[in-house]
């Protein structure tokens, strides 16, 4: 993770800021209509530290493993794995349960400065603003490579199809998604990442805001061809293209979370300069138009702002007036018929009671399936044994 030649300064937040250190100004249609309450570093009520962060690019990290102490809590159990990062369950200070996220071991420098800057944002916009749909940050590790978040275990909007959420649910959940990125957009912030996995679900099934610019998702695209982390179809073109992550790009992946959600599978269309949208046909015609200008290919033809869209969206049924109309196509407005996606009422109970945790590895997946076969075995013998008695 060295990197000699790096000019890059020490990322530090004040350890106890003044209320006049911090202003995040809410910004619509690029006029400041309101000022966000200035942050205070108040003490937190399970014992995390005020934040302190003094990021060396040139420090040497490793995954973290059971007792080590970091953002202030002690992690105890990894219950998850992302490409970029490890999820562990943590103790604070006060005893409570929490998560610890941190950067996992082997990131090169880039990554790990983009970690301690998006760690350090977060933790000042959860500050700031305490907005809903966000996960909120507590503290962040002195390195900038870990930082402590509530601890959430019931799944994401992955899960979508064992959930049997009507039309109006799943819009309810696609509304309180995209109010947290226009509050993330009003704190001049933009999420750069959105994907069904990076909703998570709180304890009410409501969906909450991880990994907030913590992926360089142009990068993570081409270096994964084969879509192994299920990115590709919520970048837009742009930013495949080599174009930073902005507020029009975030845009472009909320309409693809929308055709998500009416779906229950990942969008099978890809870029295109005005969608047909051929895979959501049978959905209501006001929800098309606007899942198109969301995901039409040139960026300033999209919605100006989540503001925009969130107003179109309220008034879907009013197909004539919201999105954008295909030039060669005449949606049909089918809103009373539209399917609701497969549901399994068994596997959505055992995914809301089951805890989310770490796939078995193949070793351990061997010796249960060589166990599975003795027992039957011996089960079998069992069963000849009183047939022949008999």
């Amino acid at each position: 993770m060295a990197r000699p030649d790096s000019d890059r300064p020490p990322l530090r937040l004040a350890p106890k800021a003044s209320p006049d250190d911090v202003r995040v100004t809410v910004r619509a249609d690029d006029e400041a209509v309101s000022e966000i309450k200035q942050v205070t570093w108040t003490p937190d009520p399970d014992g995390l530290p005020a934040p302190t962060v003094q990021f060396d690019p040139d420090a040497a990290w490793r995954d973290p493993v059971p007792g080590d102490k970091l953002a202030g809590a002690t992690v105890e159990t990894q219950v998850a794995r992302a490409w970029f990062k490890t999820v562990w369950r943590a103790r604070a200070p006060s005893g409570r349960e929490i998560a610890v996220h941190a950067l996992a071991g082997g990131a090169d420098a880039d990554q790990a400065a983009r970690f301690a800057d998006a760690a350090s944002r977060l933790l000042r916009f959860s500050r700031a603003t305490g907005a809903g749909g966000v996960i909120r940050a507590r503290s962040v590790d002195a390195s900038g490579r870990a930082y402590a978040t509530d601890l959430w275990t019931r799944g994401s909007l992955v899960d979508v199809r064992h959930l049997g959420w009507s039309l109006d649910e799943r819009l309810a959940a696609f509304r309180r998604v995209a109010s947290a990125v226009r509050a993330l957009h009003g704190a001049g912030l933009v999420h750069g990442c959105l994907r069904p996995g990076n909703v998570l679900l709180d304890d009410d099934q409501r969906p909450l805001l991880g990994d907030v610019g913590f992926v360089d998702v142009a990068r993570v695209v081409a270096r994964d061809p084969n879509n192994v982390q299920r990115y590709t179809a919520y970048v837009a073109p742009e930013v495949r293209d080599g174009a930073p992550a902005d507020a029009a790009s975030d845009l472009y992946a909320l309409g693809r979370l929308l055709q998500f959600l009416l779906l229950s599978i990942d969008p099978p269309e890809g870029p295109e300069a005005v969608p047909v949208l051929e895979s959501i046909a049978d959905a209501p015609a006001g929800l098309v138009r606007i899942v198109r200008r969301c995901v039409v290919e040139t960026p300033s033809a999209r919605y100006p702002s989540v503001t925009e869209l969130l107003a179109d969206l309220s008034d879907y049924g009013n197909c004539d007036h919201v999105g954008l109309a295909h030039p060669h196509r005449r949606e049909i407005n089918r809103t009373s018929a539209f399917p609701p996606p497969p549901y399994d009422r068994r596997a959505r109970q055992v995914q809301l009671l089951r805890p989310r945790s770490l796939p078995p590895s193949p070793a351990v997946s061997a010796v249960a399936g060589l166990l599975a076969l003795i027992v039957a075995a011996l089960i079998g013998a069992a069963l000849t044994v009183v047939l022949l008695r008999r």
